[in-house]
């Protein structure tokens, strides 16, 4: 039987069953737009998966960075904040195997501006303090060119040896002496003051017990932080020798870095680099190099600004004051009997950050609110960067996000003492 179909292809030998050239066009162009559309959902998608992941990133930046601070703050001050009446204040002398590193004439980056901002009398001179707020002795990437607070945070190991010991005889270049040695093994780093007088508070020094370990009365000294001769003369110009210390001083123990378990001292100096870097460094150089090297801690930190809190007893509630005027570090850091009393009434340090992604967008993301320590009283100064950002001012800087944080950590031992 021959059906319809087979007579027309018998008539039409070349007709065969297909799309014609405008039904394959339609299809095209459908296909165009839906890849257009897919793609354009997935930019989208991108962007917002970068955007959340780059805030997510300096979000965790900024948390691990005031994490580190928090517990480094609320120790300060541990091993020698019950001698503060005696030692606040005092000038450190420190060497590591006979060489010098307080005062510390020069630091690496980026705390090579510190010196010049704590030069009591000597560049490069440190004192102690729980706390000490240098402004504008870092770096920032702040557009306008603005420099970030380095913060000095000092504290012994923290339960090691809370009360200080006085002599019982005026010490020699290798021996302490002392009613008794309890509490104090080989290796372990001391501290060593003196009484004030009307002058000031007299200069410390760090020094060790060798590796024999004390005796009933004496500990004797040894290890790579012993030095006999200091960097300093005494306000009653003596020799600046341990030897020419008063039989009214006093030894503090801040630890112990021989053994498995290390219990060592923390004095440490924490500031940004210009490249949005949150970097620590060690002032007494505890990993043994003569040489040592800022270690970085976080990045994407934009700005780092510290302001004291501070209460002149119990009593009073906490005020917030910047560190200017009274609290400078030229004013705090003199040694004199007015600054040791001043550096007593800090009890709380509060800290902000502004934290910035490391990608620019495409368009404008910054918003306008982008001030510090908006909660505070007038007379501290509340940094303010829509300034610098705004689109006369740096427009590059628009195109990222920024977060700011803060974080107000108290000084225990401060406020205990």
């Amino acid at each position: 039987m021959i059906t319809r179909t087979n007579a027309l292809r018998r008539a039409n030998p070349n007709h065969v069953n297909g799309f014609s050239v405008v039904e394959l066009m339609v299809v095209v162009a459908i296909g165009l737009i839906m890849s257009v559309a897919i793609f354009g959902v997935l930019k989208t998608f991108e962007g917002r998966k970068r955007s959340t992941t780059s805030v997510n990133d300096i979000n965790q930046s900024g948390n691990y960075a005031i994490y580190q601070l928090d517990k480094l703050i609320r120790s300060a001050g541990s091993s020698f904040n019950s001698s503060a009446n005696l030692m606040y204040g005092c000038r450190l002398n420190a060497s590591l195997n006979t060489t010098t590193i307080l005062p510390a004439a020069t630091l690496p980056a980026p705390f090579d501006k510190v010196p010049a901002n704590v030069a009591t009398p000597t560049t490069g001179s440190f004192r102690l303090a729980p706390a000490i707020i240098i402004p504008g002795a870092g770096y920032s990437g702040v557009a306008s060119g603005g420099s970030s607070d380095v913060l000095v945070v000092m504290s012994g190991y923290g339960g090691f040896g809370e009360e200080h010991a006085y002599f019982r005889a005026p010490p020699s270049t290798t021996n302490i002496n002392l009613p008794n040695t309890i509490g104090f093994n080989a290796n372990d780093i001391l501290l060593l003051g003196d009484q004030s007088s009307g002058a000031g508070v007299a200069p410390c020094y760090l020094e060790q017990i060798n590796t024999t370990g004390p005796t009933t009365d004496q500990l004797p000294l040894g290890g790579v932080y012993y030095k006999a001769a200091g960097t300093d003369s005494y306000w009653y110009g003596s020799a600046a020798n341990i030897s020419a210390m008063t039989p009214q001083g006093l030894v503090v123990n801040l630890g112990n870095l021989a053994g498995t378990s290390v219990k060592q001292p923390s004095f440490q100096l924490f500031g940004l680099d210009a490249k949005n870097q949150f970097y620590s460094y060690d002032l007494l150089h505890t990993d043994g190099a003569a040489s040592e090297a800022a270690q970085l801690i976080a990045d994407g930190i934009f700005d780092f600004r510290a302001v004291y809190g501070v209460a002149p007893n119990s009593a009073t509630a906490l005020t917030w004051v910047a560190p200017t005027g009274a609290y400078s570090p030229a004013t705090l850091l003199d040694g004199s009997a007015t600054a040791n009393a001043t550096l007593q009434t800090i009890r709380a340090i509060r800290i902000g950050m502004v934290l910035r992604t490391s990608l620019p967008e495409k368009t404008n993301v910054t918003t306008t609110n982008l001030k510090m320590f908006t909660d505070l009283p007038a007379g501290v100064p509340a940094p303010n960067y829509n300034n610098s950002l705004s689109s006369t001012g740096f427009p590059s800087e628009q195109n990222y996000r920024y977060r700011i944080i803060e974080s107000t950590i108290p000084i225990r031992n401060a406020m205990l003492n």
